[in-house]
């Protein structure tokens, strides 16, 4: 493998930087994205359970529509974590190079 000039590895070191702290942000997104969503959906599904004058079809519909979210919301994440991991192979091809 042919030596970097110190220009290239600069911009090779700073790239890699610009890249990993990018997706450091979006893995932190998901994460803050996925607590909210289901700390929402169970205050929802504890008031649905817990609503005493609620008939017993609406709280089943409501508690279907809420695994219906949160299987949703699941897949929507388990999508965001491969794309972060395909963006996390951009950094990682670069270290390559600057060790």
């Amino acid at each position: 493998m042919e030596e970097l000039s110190e220009q290239q590895r600069e911009i090779l070191l700073f790239v890699h930087q610009s890249q990993h702290e990018e997706s450091l942000q979006h893995r932190r997104s998901i994460l803050n994205a996925f607590g909210l969503s289901m700390t929402g959906l169970m205050a929802i599904m504890a008031g649905a359970i817990a609503i005493g004058h609620m008939s017993v079809n609406l709280k089943n519909a409501v508690l279907i529509a809420i695994v219906v979210v949160w299987v949703s919301v699941i897949a929507f994440i388990r999508q965001e974590r491969q794309k972060s991991e395909e963006a996390m192979e951009i950094p990682r091809s670069i270290e390559e190079p600057l060790k």
